[in-house]
């Protein structure tokens, strides 16, 4: 039975080649505002995009004590739909807090209280110095900073005519998952699908057609319900729901006891609401908006 995290793996794993953010250069950096509590001021504001995040520092300095400032943002972040506390750490004056939304991979906000400083003016207050960075994840596919390449051919599935490869992960024993971007209708790409994998000596089993709002996560899940994959989007990417136009084929092979799932999920979003949804349009406008995912595993491995 494939376990929910694999069905992450499957969403996530083109993302393998991706390079290290740090050494990408700032895109653009502008200030942007945030509340903040009362008796503090703004020492410096900040935000740096490095593709696919957006990244805003701010600096303060504040009369308040650590608890009222951790407080303040407990308020702030925990009272949003998604948002919940992680990681409270103290190391003498020093407290660290991460609030995040879902499982951090679309907002994750990190408080950082350095301790308390002197002002010059020996009548001043103590101050507390902290900082606080939030990361907003602006294309939760990852298609902004994706390796778009000719495919690779494949000796056990076709591959749909003008399609780019975006992924592939070949673990012999275990897995077979690659992803194109490709132009065309669902409808006319699950009919290829229909036609040409017998000849890989593949039959059909099912196929199942979805259209409306779905939440990300559970799009790329749909072809393991009947596996037990427990879906659950909204906890993992909350907020992430495009509307799409959607095709699941499952197809097995007896003698082998292999069984394949091909999602084919036309993303029909105008580039605005893509933006919104946290989905990069661009890709879909230069390669096609129709996303092929193929998943080949075996039923005899234990480690689903």
């Amino acid at each position: 039975m494939i376990k929910t995290k694999h069905v992450i793996f499957l969403f996530f794993f083109f993302t393998l080649f991706i390079p290290d953010i740090k050494g990408q250069d700032s895109l653009f950096e502008q200030s942007v505002a945030l509340p903040y509590p009362s008796n503090t001021q703004t020492i410096d504001s900040k935000a740096n995009t490095i593709k696919p995040l957006l990244i805003t520092s701010y600096s303060y300095s504040s009369e308040l004590s650590p608890e009222e400032i951790i407080n303040f943002y407990r308020e702030l972040f925990i009272s949003k739909d998604g948002w919940h506390e992680e990681n409270f750490k103290k190391s003498g004056k020093r407290f660290t807090v991460e609030f995040i939304k879902g499982k951090g991979l679309v907002d994750r906000a990190v408080l950082y209280i350095r301790g308390y400083f002197q002002e010059n003016e020996e009548n001043l207050p103590r101050k507390i110095s902290y900082d606080l960075t939030i990361f907003k994840n602006q294309d939760v596919l990852g298609l902004s900073i994706a390796k778009f390449e000719a495919p690779k051919v494949l000796n056990y599935a076709p591959i749909y005519q003008g399609s780019k490869q975006i992924g592939y992960f070949d673990k012999l024993a275990q897995w077979k998952v690659v992803g194109y971007l490709a132009k065309g209708e669902v409808s006319e790409i699950a009919a290829f699908y229909s036609k040409e994998m017998p000849k890989f000596q593949w039959q059909l089993v099912s196929e199942n057609p979805y259209e409306g709002r779905y939440n990300i996560l559970d799009i790329f899940a749909m072809g393991h319900q009947n596996h037990g994959v427990k879906l659950t989007g909204e906890e993992t990417l909350p907020g992430v729901s495009p509307n799409i136009k959607a095709t699941v084929l499952t197809f097995k092979q007896e003698a082998k006891r292999q069984e394949c799932v091909i999602n084919i999920i036309q993303f029909i979003d105008s580039p605005e609401v893509l933006r919104q949804e946290r989905i990069a349009p661009e890709p879909f406008e230069k390669y096609g908006n129709v996303w092929i995912q193929l998943i080949v595993y075996n039923e005899n491995d234990n480690s689903r």
